[in-house]
């Protein structure tokens, strides 16, 4: 049977000339129940602290999943309003060379096509970032804000690459 220990806890009232140097000794020091306690708070503050630091990668991987996956789509989507106007442009190329068009109306369709693809890409791009934003609000208390700018860089790197 293990053997309990109790402190017992004396005022200063309690001091007098045969318990002072016992009692000044002993102030500073910790019952095995007073380290324990410590040391099961610090072992609890350990837990909680990486619960909240796991929640916040899982939101933050959450949210970049999200948005990778948004700016994929609008990448494709954007692609393919491409392919359109230039699928649209080389018909009219074999057109005019048929002798089907004259130059007018070749560059008014062509302007055209160019001018559809262009205002489909600048609606994609606005439900693109429709889609972010309500992406963002689903995280209202974290700063999404820091956790673009690992794909800003990305983004950034894919753009200069297109440059010719």
């Amino acid at each position: 049977m293990a053997k309990e220990t109790k402190k017992t806890t004396t005022s200063v009232v309690d001091i007098n000339e045969e318990n002072f140097e016992q009692l000044v000794n002993n102030m500073g020091k910790f019952s095995d129940d007073e380290v324990a306690l410590a040391d099961e708070k610090d072992a609890q503050e350990i837990k909680e602290r990486k619960a909240r630091e796991f929640n916040s990668i899982k939101h933050e991987a959450g949210y970049q999943k999200g948005r990778i996956v948004a700016d994929c789509v609008y990448a494709k989507k954007a692609m393919e309003a491409q392919k359109k106007a230039m699928k649209k442009v080389d018909e009219l190329y074999e057109r005019i060379r048929k002798g089907e068009l004259d130059r007018v109306d070749y560059e008014e369709a062509r302007d055209k096509a160019i001018e559809d693809a262009v205002k489909e890409v600048n609606d994609l791009g606005k439900t693109r970032r429709a889609s972010i934003e309500k992406l963002k609000n689903q995280y209202p208390n974290h700063w999404t804000y820091s956790w673009d700018n690992p794909f800003q860089r990305l983004n950034r790197a894919i753009e200069a690459n297109k440059q010719g």
